[in-house]
């Protein structure tokens, strides 16, 4: 059920629930990771003990000694008490001895060790009086430590915002001291706030951005924590073999010293990754990581634990054993405070009830899971109670009050999407121009230096010519003085030159990571696999990102298939494939019917409203083919905007041509046009083509000139009998062969899929 939507108000609750408990798992990891980290046993700590029993001397070496043993004590899973004890002393001890080090230190100490439901000012106060001395003493490390603990103050009071600045801050710091330990945990931090709000992009920079530290220190332990980390978030990709995969490098990374706790995250994630496709190795992980959790007294960990064990027997019908589980973990969370995993275990076991037909019971779940993602505006989670909501009032037969919950559930989604839509392309945006200025300034005043410069030498020249030997020792002065400017002038010339190739680097990266978003709308290899059984895609960007973009899905009976070209192409192109591809995702997901006429017709009003601003012919726009094949009626509807499919069957090819505009136009008489349906009948082995005009509109050849349509269907009819990848590889042969040297003119997309 992850990343899929409902095509109408009936839902399947049940399967929904293990979608929850499934992301449950993801968010506990990224919440309580590297809090603190299992250990046995620490000789070291025993050893600071044994110098703390024999020293009688009241002294700043007896404080420097209990900060040691503080800092071992925080490396333990219970550390709480005991670091409480230890502060305690130390804090007694320097204010003996006026010791700002030791009083600044046993303030962040007893911060740290502070119960969960603490008073958060009284510890404001204790780390804003810490950060004072660490300042006046110039303690660095001490500063960085600081702002740290004010960044999990911020992160516990749910100012996410605040907390990112201050971890950036210690990060900052640490890296100036070369802590390189530090500034990666801070990294890990902020990487997981991001993770928390869904912005994967922001969360995978600073996830690997803390990798590449670890590893340039070979800091196994931190390697590892990486890893499991960059693993949870594929997961949230619904990615789960990527995540197995990075699973098992955070195992390999850890080696035989790996922790209890970071054994705990793998195993974890290692079950809701084998979840996806082998139920019963998931809950074999899923149990190891309990037992695990148990080990070390990990609460939040054994509420994630149970929480999932109870998805996984409500999968297999084992509704009684999933209701124990899901209190379980409810127990546990609400022992904690841990909201957020509160969320996901009303939401499984109000769904678990439901499965049971005690209504009463999951409705008041549902109502708790709604009302705690109310207090965190956790708006992925409102979202998905508004649909489990939906689904339960359905199935007591109140359709009006289902009806309701889905129409919250739908704004909610749609409000989720918009954000992220625009955020992306303002993002990208802001950072195209911004960039692209700056490198004109500087070159603009690299010339204006320039010209001065040979103005300035000119004019020096001149002055020694006149001067004539009588001045030859002025002269003599002149020139050595003018040689040094030179060096200089050269010497400023090659910092802006190497500032120019930075802009350029940047601008690249910035182009870069528009293909990483852009990429990440398109369906990847296993959702293609799901719902087409034979089919290629050769997908060519003219630049780095492409106007041009591909959708695959399936609502009810219909497999859907879109093959869009955007206007323009390269940035712009990029922005409008964003737009284009999330408004055609909310139709489709809201649109009743399935017919693709009625589909296209929608968007196109949908485009209008949002870019025509009453011209005749809007500039924002997409030409665009929307299929659906229905396996049972063995039919294939179509609708196109100037995009053309051809069928090609038994070497024949059959053009089926588009409505002859594109969507986002307004007619002369202000009206907005709607698309036909047509409908034709499949037949085995029938070969079906969507395209963009990029391959034929290509120029190559001695005359460069374009490939053109009648040789492209030529070339189409005499592949048809080949295998998929054969025809993809013959597609990509070709166009390359005519293109020869010259360059791409525009992207280039086709889609085959064969009729089975």
């Amino acid at each position: 059920m992850l990343g899929q939507y409902p095509t109408k108000i009936e839902l399947n609750t049940e399967m929904k629930s293990y979608s929850y408990s499934l992301k449950l798992i993801v968010f506990c990891c990224v919440s309580t990771l590297f809090s603190h980290s299992a250990s046995a046993q620490n000789p070291k700590l025993d050893s600071l003990k044994n110098v703390l029993l024999h020293s009688t001397n009241q002294d700043t070496s007896k404080a420097n000694v209990f900060i040691s043993i503080c800092n071992e004590v925080m490396k333990g899973t219970e550390y709480k008490k005991t670091l409480q004890l230890y502060s305690s002393q130390l804090l007694t001890l320097s204010y003996k001895l006026g010791f700002k080090k030791g009083i600044a230190t046993s303030l962040l100490f007893n911060s740290m060790a502070a119960p969960t439901n603490s008073d958060l000012k009284k510890e404001i106060q204790g780390v804003t009086e810490a950060l004072r001395l660490m300042k006046e003493i110039n303690n660095k490390a001490g500063i960085a430590l600081c702002y740290q603990e004010f960044g999990r103050i911020s992160r516990l009071q749910n100012n996410f915002d605040e907390a990112v600045t201050y971890f950036l801050t210690s990060a900052k710091i640490r890296e100036e001291i070369h802590d390189a330990s530090g500034a990666t945990s801070c990294y890990l931090k902020v990487g997981g706030i991001y993770q928390h709000s869904g912005n994967y992009e922001k969360s995978l920079q600073y996830y690997f951005r803390s990798l590449r530290i670890a590893e340039s220190v070979k800091d196994k332990n931190r390697i590892c924590e990486n890893y499991i980390c960059i693993g949870i978030v594929s997961f949230e990709q619904n990615k789960p073999k990527q995540t197995i995969e990075y699973m098992n490098k955070a195992l390999e990374a850890g080696g035989k010293e790996i922790s209890k706790i970071n054994l705990c995250y793998i195993y974890n994630n290692l079950a809701i990754g084998y979840s996806k496709f082998d139920k019963k190795k998931g809950l074999e992980y899923q149990i190891k990581a309990l037992n695990t959790e148990k080990e070390i007294g990990d609460k939040i960990g054994m509420a994630m634990s149970y929480g999932n064990i109870g998805a996984i027997y409500q999968e297999q019908k084992k509704i009684d054993a999933a209701i124990d589980s899901y209190l379980k973990a409810i127990a546990l969370s609400e022992g904690t405070n841990d909201l957020s995993g509160l969320c996901y275990f009303y939401n499984g076991a109000g769904s678990a009830y439901q499965g049971k037909k005690n209504y009463a019971t999951a409705y008041s779940y549902f109502q708790k899971a709604l009302n705690t993602s109310k207090t965190l505006d956790f708006k992925i989670n409102i979202r998905d109670t508004y649909f489990n909501l939906s689904g339960l009032s359905e199935e007591q037969k109140n359709f009006k009050e289902a009806l309701e919950y889905h129409r919250l559930y739908a704004a909610t989604n749609d409000s989720i999407l918009n954000e992220e839509s625009l955020k992306q392309s303002n993002e990208l945006n802001v950072r195209y121009e911004t960039e692209k200025k700056e490198k004109e300034i500087l070159l603009l005043t690299k010339d204006q230096e320039l010209t001065d410069k040979t103005i300035k030498e000119q004019r020096l020249v001149r002055i020694g010519l006149i001067s004539g030997l009588g001045l030859l020792f002025a002269l003599s002065f002149l020139l050595y003085n003018r040689y040094r400017l030179k060096q200089k002038a050269n010497s400023i010339l090659e910092k802006q030159k190497a500032e120019i190739h930075q802009k350029n680097i940047l601008i690249t990266d910035s182009i870069d990571y528009a293909k990483t978003i852009q990429e990440a709308i398109l369906p990847d290899q296993e959702k293609l696999s799901d719902h087409l059984s034979d089919y290629f895609i050769l997908y060519k960007p003219k630049a780095i990102v492409s106007g041009d973009f591909y959708w695959v899905g399936k609502k009810g009976n219909e497999t859907i298939c879109v093959v869009a070209d955007c206007t323009g192409h390269g940035v712009p192109g990029a922005f409008m494939s964003l737009l284009g591809h999330n408004m055609l995702e909310n139709v489709i997901q809201l649109e009743s019917s399935v017919n693709p006429g009625a589909i296209l017709s929608a968007l196109n009003k949908e485009i209008t409203a949002r870019f025509s601003k009453g011209q005749e012919i809007a500039k924002h726009g997409m030409d665009i083919a929307v299929i659906s094949i229905n396996r049972d009626t063995q039919q294939l509807q179509y609708a196109g905007a100037r995009n053309s499919i051809y069928l090609v069957r038994q070497q024949v090819l059959v053009e089926i041509k588009a409505d002859k505009f594109s969507t986002g136009m307004i007619l002369k008489d202000h009206s907005i046009p709607s698309y036909a349906n047509q409908v034709i009948s499949l037949e085995k082995e029938d070969m079906i083509y969507l395209f963009s005009d990029g391959y034929p509109d290509q120029k190559g050849g001695t005359e460069k000139k374009k490939f053109y349509y009648s040789p492209f269907k030529e070339l189409l009819t005499g592949i048809q009998r080949l295998s998929l990848l054969e025809q993809q590889q013959r597609l990509d042969q070709v166009i390359m062969n005519w293109m020869g040297p010259g360059e791409q003119i525009d992207d280039i997309l086709v889609m085959g899929i064969r009729y089975q």
